[in-house]
């Protein structure tokens, strides 16, 4: 009885250390401007959907200088590079660079934590405490929200205090990128096609709308099969 007691709490003892096993981060960077992106990336275990969050949900908690509690969800991020190949958008699959992230944008300068955590069907797992500091920037800009029922405004930092200003968005409907049946007039394709958009507006406009229909491929529903047969790989 009493060999099996203490196997019992030894096994107890293992699967608690093995729970509570922190998330090993693998980069984090130390300090980061003022609503700029403050970038995190770590490694789980691999699992059989890490896109569903009933699998794995992954999130973490930023504590801001003010005291703050702010979450940001994580994801599973699948690494990629791109090319142009003869003005068409070639995507090469980069396995290296699979990882898990989080993304956050910092509003106030000073000292911030961070804290992940991962939740499965083990149980809950969490990093260590991870510190940053956030520099300020004269000038930064940062959320555009309501000002009031007719007006946007947006966060900038003067003299190291946030303040605000009127934000008008000024910018074309750019709908989508260009399809295959544009190929004979010589323009870019996917990504390319953005990039030249923007330079064109560069200095003419703070906003552009861009449609993310299922057709296109920019959405995440999938495309019928007849439309899966015009796409050009």
């Amino acid at each position: 009885m009493r060999k099996t007691l203490l196997l019992l709490a030894l096994m107890g003892l293992l699967t608690a250390s093995f729970a509570q096993a922190p998330i090993a981060v693998t980069d984090a960077p130390a300090t980061v401007d003022v609503y700029d992106k403050y970038e995190v990336s770590f490694a789980l275990y691999p699992y059989s959907n890490p896109y569903d969050p009933e699998v794995i949900d992954v999130y973490a908690d930023f504590t801001a200088p003010d005291g703050r509690t702010l979450r940001a969800i994580g994801f599973y991020y699948e690494g990629y590079s791109f090319t142009n190949n003869n003005k068409v958008e070639v995507a090469s699959r980069q396995r290296d660079n699979d990882c898990w992230m989080v993304r956050f944008t910092p509003d106030l300068a000073g000292p911030w934590s961070v804290v992940i955590h991962a939740k499965d069907q083990q149980g809950e797992r969490q990093s260590t405490t991870l510190y940053f500091n956030c520099q300020t920037r004269n000038g930064a800009e940062g959320f555009i929200s309501a000002a009031n029922t007719q007006y946007l405004k947006r966060e900038v930092t003067v003299d190291g205090h946030r303040s605000y200003r009127s934000f008008f968005p000024i910018g074309p409907n750019v709908a989508w990128y260009s399809t295959a049946d544009y190929y004979r007039f010589k323009k870019p394709y996917g990504i390319y096609d953005y990039q030249s958009y923007i330079g064109a507006l560069s200095g003419n406009a703070n906003y552009m709308r861009v449609w993310t229909n299922r057709y296109q491929y920019l959405s995440l529903a999938r495309p019928s099969r007849q439309r899966q047969a015009h796409r050009v790989f």
